[in-house]
């Protein structure tokens, strides 16, 4: 949602959750770190490429700002479905794609896929070996994360907002949630409003930035 409509017709509340993204590899790729990958993808420009689950997907804009942060030029394989993405990438038809814990697990499980690193500023939970994209040396600092959170229509008085956000943070601090997150790699995410509102706009800027530089529209 761009930023400008989000303040116009909506107010920001609070996020619920949060996950971050793995760089997901074929079990018998050769790469097993960030930096093999993008040693490859410097010595073959065009060459290595990566799939995502459609034009302008957070793997697609994820995987195009790892290239502008790294140097390095790659070619995008688009799927229409993120079951045929990690099949194909199980399969050698791609050579690499940004994924989750949730949409990459069953793969992962299976022996079909590797995790290489995660985009986070830490190592995840669960996944104490699987090193961030900085320590496998790739770019600092270099994250890739989905939210889920709750709007308010425009003009909805402060006190609800406060109440609706008060008691979501409540529920996520249960440990039966957090239990329930746990289970489908998922962690509580919770924020005042204007934390909400400034997290928004930072990613519909930082987003914002790649989309144009593909120029990626709307059919």
């Amino acid at each position: 949602m761009q930023a400008t409509r989000l303040g116009r017709d909506f107010a920001s509340v609070t996020p619920m959750l949060r996950n971050y993204f793995f760089v997901v590899v074929p079990a018998a790729s050769p790469w097993r770190t960030t930096g093999d990958l993008l040693r490859a993808a410097r010595d073959k420009p065009a060459v290595v490429n990566y799939g995502s689950w459609f034009v302008g997907s957070p793997g697609h804009l994820g995987a195009a700002m790892l290239e502008a942060a790294s140097g390095t030029r790659m070619t995008h394989v688009p799927y229409k479905e993120m079951t045929q993405l990690y099949t194909g990438v199980g399969n050698g038809e791609v050579h690499w794609a940004f994924g989750s814990a949730a949409s990459a697990g069953a793969m992962q499980r299976a022996g079909r896929v590797r995790y290489i690193a995660v985009a986070a500023p830490a190592r995840v939970a669960g996944f104490a070996d699987v090193p961030t994209v900085a320590e496998s040396g790739g770019p600092a600092q270099f994250e890739l994360s989905a939210w889920v959170g709750l709007l308010a229509p425009k003009g909805t008085p402060r006190a609800v907002i406060d109440r609706i956000q008060q008691d979501v943070a409540a529920v996520a601090a249960e440990r039966e949630l957090q239990a329930r997150y746990a289970t489908l790699f998922y962690e509580p995410y919770s924020l005042t409003p204007e934390q909400f509102a400034r997290q928004v706009a930072a990613d519909a800027q930082r987003f914002g930035e790649t989309i144009r530089r593909l120029d990626i529209r709307l059919d």
